[in-house]
């Protein structure tokens, strides 16, 4: 696997990698070692980030079975899940946040409607979920109006401001008597600012 990697690496100009996985662990040999597999990726991704140092690799919730310290120290970020459904996606960075900073975490305005759940919601909704992590855009553009377009250069220009202290700042969840209210903020860690 590291050979074919590496090789098509090397032939081509690539720039980003995705490590995922999306399959269960099962057994091999009538043996189930995920701890063997765990330590195998880790090889694996150590070799080619040695061989392949300017190449980002973003893992996956999925991407050998989980999202932990010892993949985080080898890869760049990390997608979270599959799923571009802004309310889904609210409930999903909640928890990755309470462990790891959310500029690890990929996060992307998507579609008006998601091809997960097929529900729609607005684009301001969709930005404001996507925003706090290492923002991008999954949509196809050609498909969006002159007003959307306009809207997203918006939230472009406002994350290119706060992205100093979105990636710097220290992340507070911000707890809520309403469970269908979720509040986050980013502070400055001199306090100097906060995006709420």
């Amino acid at each position: 696997l590291f050979d074919a990697l590496d090789d098509l690496l090397k032939s081509n100009d690539i720039a980003y990698l995705k490590w995922d996985h999306n399959r269960d662990l099962v057994a091999s040999g009538g043996r189930l070692s995920p701890h063997r597999q765990t330590k195998a990726v880790y090889t694996l991704l150590d070799r080619l980030r040695s061989a392949h140092p300017d190449v980002e690799i973003e893992t996956c919730a999925s991407g050998g079975g989980r999202v932990d310290f010892g993949i985080l120290q080898r890869t760049d970020r990390v997608w979270t899940s599959d799923s571009l459904d802004a309310l889904d996606r609210v409930h999903i960075q909640r928890g990755f946040s309470l462990l790891f900073p959310p500029e690890l975490m990929g996060s992307h305005i998507g579609a008006p409607s998601a091809h997960t759940t097929k529900r729609t919601h607005r684009l301001g909704f969709r930005a404001a979920a996507a925003i706090f992590g290492a923002f991008g855009i999954e949509w196809n553009l050609l498909n969006a109006d002159e007003d959307q377009l306009r809207e997203i250069e918006s939230v472009v220009k406002l994350h290119k401001r706060f992205r100093p202290l979105l990636h710097t700042g220290c992340a507070k969840r911000i707890d809520h008597p309403d469970k269908t209210i979720d509040a986050h903020a980013v502070v400055a860690n001199d306090s100097s600012e906060a995006l709420v």
